[in-house]
C-alpha cells in the first residue's frame, strides 16, 4: 500500500462518518450532507440560519440567507433621485458592520434580481467603483435621477440620503 493511500484509508472513516438521511432513507456522508445544503451550509458565506429556496439558471436549487432578502428589500426600496451608503443599507437589513457584504451582494445579484445599484454609494458620498466604464454608468444614471455631484465628484449625502421608515423587520418607504 502506498503512502498516499495509507493517508487515505486513515482519513476516510472520519470523512464517511453518517450524517443527515437522504431521500431514500439512507445515511449520507457528512461531505455529501454538506454539498447538498444540510447542517445550515449554504456556501455562501452567510451563516446558518432559516434560508429561502431560488432556482438558478442551471436547475439547481440555491438558498438565499434571510439577511441577504432584506438587503434586496431594501436597496429595491430607495427611489430615483436619493442614495443610500453601503453601511445604511446594512444596518437598515439587521446588519451594521455588514457593508461588505452588501457589496458583494450588490455585485453578484444586481442583474438578477434588477437592483438600482447605481443608487447606493460609499459613506463619503463617493461613487465607490474606480475609474472606467462602471463608475461613469453609475454617475450618469444618478445624473439622469437628478442627482448633482459636487467638488471631486461627492454627493451631498444631507440632501439626497434617503432614509427608510421601519416597520418592524420590513422597510417602508418614507413619504
Amino acid at each position: 500500500m502506498l503512502y498516499k493511500e495509507r493517508i487515505l484509508e486513515g482519513i476516510r472513516p472520519q470523512a464517511e462518518r453518517a450524517g443527515p438521511d437522504d431521500q431514500s432513507g439512507h445515511r449520507l456522508p457528512i461531505v455529501a450532507a454538506r454539498r447538498s445544503g444540510y447542517e445550515g451550509d449554504s456556501g455562501e458565506g452567510d451563516g446558518p440560519g432559516v434560508r429561502l429556496e431560488q432556482d438558478t439558471e442551471k436547475g439547481r436549487r440555491r438558498t438565499v440567507q434571510p439577511f441577504t432578502k432584506r438587503v434586496i428589500e431594501v436597496i429595491k426600496s430607495i427611489p430615483e433621485g436619493y442614495v443610500m451608503t453601503y453601511g445604511q443599507v446594512a444596518a437598515c437589513a439587521g446588519s451594521p458592520r455588514g457593508a461588505r457584504q452588501v457589496v458583494r451582494i450588490l455585485h453578484s445579484l444586481s442583474e438578477k434580481h434588477g437592483l438600482p445599484w447605481h443608487r447606493v454609494v460609499n459613506s463619503k458620498g463617493e461613487i465607490a467603483i474606480q475609474e472606467g466604464e462602471g463608475r461613469y454608468m453609475q454617475k450618469r444614471y444618478l445624473e439622469n435621477e437628478g442627482v448633482e455631484f459636487g467638488l471631486n465628484d461627492l454627493i451631498d449625502l444631507d440632501e439626497y440620503r434617503y432614509v427608510p421608515e421601519m416597520d418592524g423587520d420590513v422597510v417602508s418607504e418614507k413619504k
